[in-house]
């Protein structure tokens, strides 16, 4: 879903899914480049409009929030962008994110090896 929309209302989407919720004028500051104020709103409402994200009223201010869970975008998110930029190969994703990373963590390492005995585990 995220990766059909407009770049604008892409940018407000992500920040809306990394804050939780926020108001129209707290998206335009966490904007590099933001549109004017009532671009702004016009960009919300035809999000609104199209499922991705609500709003509900805290006195006279509408606060916004995504409308699905942010782990269930990311994920459809990065399924896109495996498809997309890997031909579906999850192994090319995932060698690429680990050969780039400067470091990566013991942790990080063991989530890793847990997600694939837990993947082969379901096979």
């Amino acid at each position: 879903m995220i990766e059909k929309l407009p770049r604008r209302e892409r940018e407000l989407f992500e920040l809306l899914c990394g804050l939780g919720e926020a108001t129209s004028e707290q998206l335009r500051e966490a904007m590099p480049d933001p549109p004017g104020n009532s671009a702004t709103r016009a960009l919300l409402v035809r999000m609104e409009k199209r499922g991705a994200i609500a709003h509900r009223v805290e006195g006279t201010t509408y606060v916004y929030r995504p409308v699905r869970a942010p782990r269930k975008v990311a994920g459809d998110l990065l399924r896109h962008i495996v498809n997309t930029h890997f031909g579906g190969s999850i192994a090319s994703a995932a060698t690429l994110l680990l050969g780039d990373m400067a470091a990566v963590g013991s942790e990080d390492l063991d989530a890793i090896e847990a997600a694939i005995k837990a993947a082969r585990e379901r096979r």
